[in-house]
């Protein structure tokens, strides 16, 4: 009876030490958004600082067991603007969108705190296209196009406070090393006296400038995280 007593109580010991195993296993996954914007609404005492991070939507898989993982980010903006005087129309338009991926390590520091470390890849690519027409006794339209494309990566680290099991709320700060190129083409056109077959001209400008930045962003971006 003894010997079947002991049997049972190492069984069991197994068991549970399987079973704490298999938890500690476990992946987390952290769906996080960025929530500048709705705090600037809902707050009306004070001023909620600028959001100074282009990643809006950000996805997050850490080990429950050693805290390594995976993380990526995107972000989109899009503006399209157009106004008419009578003399001067414009149209513009602005779309900006970013990715990055990043390898990132999850620390628990108590009950309610936790931070994390880690390195990103980054891309971001913006596009801006706008077109003038200026009508008087001669009709000028000048039409702009420039697009950028920066690649780089580098450091970021991010904190939260956990409200519950499943909503946290946290910031982060980055310092990213990027280069690209800005492509500007100007495009002006000029038709004397608005005549048909008016001698009409056009010039055509193109420039290429290289851009390198090393922008360090503090923690201003407020976090809504939701874990799963």
């Amino acid at each position: 009876m003894k010997k079947a007593f002991f049997m049972l109580l190492i069984l069991c010991s197994l068991s549970v030490k399987a079973q704490d195993e298999s938890a500690e296993r476990r992946w987390m996954h952290t769906l996080n958004v960025q929530v500048n914007p709705l705090l600037r609404q809902l707050l009306t005492i004070g001023q909620v600082d600028a959001d100074n991070t282009p990643f809006l939507l950000n996805y997050h898989i850490n080990s429950g067991r050693t805290g390594w993982g995976l993380r990526t980010g995107f972000g989109l903006n899009y503006v399209q603007f157009k106004d008419n005087d009578g003399i001067t129309s414009r149209n513009s338009g602005l779309t900006e969108y970013s990715i990055r991926l990043g390898l990132e390590r999850r620390h628990s520091l108590g009950k309610r705190w936790e931070a994390g470390y880690g390195l990103d890849g980054v891309m971001q690519r913006d596009e801006n296209t706008t077109k003038t027409v200026v009508t008087s006794f001669d009709t000028v339209t000048t039409e702009s196009n420039s697009n950028i494309t920066r690649l780089g990566g580098g450091l970021m680290v991010w904190l939260r406070f956990k409200i519950s099991d499943h909503v946290l709320i946290g910031t982060e700060s980055s310092l990213y090393y990027q280069t690209g190129t800005l492509k500007e083409d100007v495009t002006i056109t000029r038709r004397d006296f608005n005549q048909p077959g008016a001698p009409k001209t056009t010039v055509r400008n193109q420039f290429n400038t290289t851009l390198t930045e090393l922008p360090f962003r503090v923690p201003l971006s407020v976090y809504l995280n939701i874990r799963f």
